[in-house]
């Protein structure tokens, strides 16, 4: 999800509030229930970082966040 206009203190308790709402949902498939977490990762662009670099520095957050423990959010600056 590409989050502009915002900053990352603004952008942390959104991403927090999207985990968390996933790990409380309810899902119903043929009968059966289950749930689903789900890890999150964000990075600042700044304008002097090519579009690669934006990209691995949100990915190396993401794998930070599941090697941690699933249904977690690690932010890379």
């Amino acid at each position: 999800m590409l989050l502009t206009g915002h900053s990352m203190p603004d952008a942390k308790p959104f991403l927090e509030r999207i985990r968390h709402e996933f790990s409380q949902k309810d899902f119903v498939l043929d009968g059966q229930h289950f749930t689903v977490t789900a890890s999150f990762s964000m990075t600042d662009y700044a304008p002097e970082m090519t579009v690669k670099q934006c990209l691995q520095s949100v990915d190396e957050a993401l794998y930070q966040a599941k090697a941690g423990a699933r249904n977690e959010a690690s932010w890379s600056q």
